[in-house]
């Protein structure tokens, strides 16, 4: 039996995030001034989280496990818009109007509520898709918000990557530590498209 590229690519980021989400707790707990290594250690859980649940779905469970992992995996998922959020405004030091983060979190607090308590992003009928590059797995049909709302987190995932942009340029002192902060942003902003196109699954 081959182990299909997505399989491996999900365990090489659990593994990961596994290894440096609690390195992150242990610098902020050395300088706790600094929240971003607490932020991304957070950020690290949550990656860790949707890639385990994307691995459960290759697994034989039962039909109830297969309706409610993949709305753990889809909390993860929408829970990294607003970590994302949180981290590029302690990196930078930028500390947002509380009626911007309040309405951040409310967009992001809402999706996930209607995920739990309704069909209206994911139902309960459960299937099996077939990927690209070989394998199956368990999901289930999506609901008529789920590609609206989707998108909506996507574009919001956007605000991070601008806001490190724009602080790259006045910033003194901090250029490198900016550019490479604006990198790893770069990861989250691809791994929120893949977290939505692997969602698209369902």
């Amino acid at each position: 039996m081959t182990i299909s590229v997505s399989i491996l690519g999900l365990v090489a980021v659990l593994t990961l995030a596994i290894f440096l989400a609690p390195l992150n707790f242990i610098f902020w707990s050395i300088q706790r001034e600094d929240r971003a290594p607490l932020w991304l250690a957070v950020w690290l859980i949550a990656c860790a989280l949707f890639a385990l649940c994307r691995l459960l779905q290759y697994a034989s469970l039962s039909n109830s496990m297969y309706v409610v992992v993949p709305r753990i995996l889809l909390t993860a998922g929408y829970s990294l818009v607003w970590i994302g959020y949180e981290l590029a405004n302690t990196f930078i030091g930028y500390r947002p109007p509380r009626w911007e983060r309040a309405l951040f979190i409310l967009i992001v607090t809402i999706p996930i509520l209607l995920l739990w308590t309704s069909n209206l992003i994911l139902s309960h009928q459960v299937v099996i898709r077939t990927l690209l590059f070989g394998g199956k797995f368990h999901g289930v049909m999506t609901g008529l918000l789920y590609l609206p709302i989707s998108l909506m987190l996507q574009v919001l995932s956007a605000v991070m990557p601008i806001r490190l942009l724009q602080a790259g340029e006045f910033l003194n002192g901090h250029g490198l530590r900016i550019y490479h902060f604006i990198q790893f942003e770069r990861l989250h902003y691809h791994l929120s498209q893949s977290c939505l196109d692997s969602a698209l699954r369902f």
